[in-house]
């Protein structure tokens, strides 16, 4: 114990001799430069003006690179030469860093370092590529799920930086972060032209801000004996609701509608028409396709189904069904209706084979209704029978392998059922679109 203690205590000596070494080698410079304003001391003296920063540890490792990316510019911004940026540099290196370069600097004997050599081995030691794979697969990865979508924007900035070929154009960043908020909200911003990402993110929160407060309506939605209802107060303003003109009243209409689309069957399916002139570039037109759209889902909404309470005590029966124009849920308890979910194909998707949109659409499902169906046990009825030995096969592509982790959180049993029996579902992917 004692030799430990006497070894850690030389250690420290040991950089506390370095630093005072340092300090003094730069005192040099800054009393040699006085009034000399070509000399390195006055190159010092810029050079502390720029408020270099001090490195000593961090969590996340591109905060090490960022340290040297600013430390280089300050160097050149204050005219530092090449044979000085090391002893500059180093100077504002603390705690576990200064041990680090104490370390360095020994096992190279002390001898003079240029500054590309230390520029490789501080990214080598503080920035590991390994670390860096792990970050970035992490984004990869990265979906909304529990957070808000204040953290979840956070997240996606902090761990994009380890992926940036993956967001080096305002396109690449939009679609990733569409693609990683909730279904709910991808099916009614993903039709919409945001110009940035800070415009996607403002409407995202807007929406979780409007549907955090459509469950609270749910305690002043109608209640009874057979069920909920949508809300009579808002059929007077639907019912009066005149044809749009423009892409922002289009947008409106829809905004207001998809807060009750859980109680429309084939919602998206009846949409489409509408939504497809939300698509960037596409000029305005209102067809009779747009108009017979608007005066369904108008007609829908006032005489929405009755969905029954579920019990989370019993378990629960999904019916799901796939076209090549849109993903169709039900979601039943006893025979009876808790809610429907439909959602039309992003443009990668249509070109899916059919057995992985079946698939798709059992994952929408239980993405959607997590709340209910964690935990609880659940049957899952569809109608493309390979899908029931999914599970046994062996040969499966990085899409259906995610999917796959995630199914198996679930306490469920996948039956075949044939299309014709799975009516319901099948109606909601295959109502006609076009």
């Amino acid at each position: 114990m004692m030799q430990l203690l006497q070894t850690l205590l030389a250690d420290r000596e040991t950089e506390r001799a370095e630093r005072q070494a340092n300090l003094n080698a730069l005192q040099n410079i800054a009393n040699q430069g006085h009034g000399n304003h070509d000399h390195p001391g006055s190159k010092l003296k810029n050079f502390q003006n720029t408020n270099p920063p001090v490195f000593s540890k961090t969590e996340e490792p591109l905060d090490a690179d960022d340290w040297l990316q600013t430390m280089e510019n300050n160097l050149e911004v204050a005219g530092v030469e090449a044979n000085e940026k090391v002893l500059f540099a180093t100077h504002y290196l603390a705690g576990p860093a200064r041990a680090w370069w104490t370390s360095t600097r020994a096992m190279n004997g002390g001898q003079f370092m240029t500054w590309e050599d230390f520029k490789l081995k501080f990214s080598k030691y503080h920035v590991p590529p390994g670390l860096i794979k792990k970050m970035r697969d992490e984004f990869r990865e990265l979906k909304q799920g529990r957070m808000t979508v204040v953290e979840y924007r956070d997240k996606f900035l902090t761990l994009s930086r380890y992926a940036p070929d993956e967001t080096d154009t305002v396109e690449k960043r939009k679609e990733r972060f569409l693609n990683g908020l909730h279904d709910e909200m991808q099916t009614v911003l993903v039709n919409i032209p945001f110009a940035y990402l800070e415009a996607l993110v403002d409407s995202a929160i807007q929406m979780e801000g409007k549907l955090n407060q459509a469950n609270e309506n749910h305690k002043r939605r109608m209640a009874n004996q057979r069920g909920i209802a949508v809300d009579p107060a808002k059929i007077k303003t639907v019912m009066e609701w005149q044809a749009p003109t423009t892409q922002t009243e289009v947008r409106a209409f829809l905004g207001l509608a998809g807060y009750y689309r859980r109680f429309v069957e084939g919602f998206s399916s009846i949409a489409r028409p509408m939504t497809q002139l939300l698509k960037k570039d596409r000029k305005f037109e209102w067809t009779d396709k747009c108009e017979e759209s608007f005066q369904q889902l108008k007609s829908r909404l006032t005489t929405a189904s009755i969905l029954i309470m579920p019990d989370i005590a019993k378990p629960f029966d999904v019916y799901c069904d796939a076209s090549k124009t849109g993903l169709g849920c039900v979601l039943m308890q006893e025979g009876k209706v808790v809610s429907y979910l439909s959602r039309q194909l992003k443009q990668h998707e249509e070109d899916y084979p059919t057995h992985d949109l079946e698939l798709a659409a059992v994952v929408l499902a239980l993405k959607v209704w997590r709340h209910y169906l964690m935990g609880n046990r659940c049957e899952i009825y569809f109608d493309h029978k390979s899908l029931k030995y999914i599970f046994t096969q062996k040969e499966l592509n990085m899409r259906q392998r995610r999917w796959i982790e995630l199914i198996k959180d679930y306490d469920m049993e996948i039956h075949y059922h044939p299309g014709k029996a799975n009516v319901v579902a099948d109606a909601l992917s295959r109502l006609p679109c076009r």
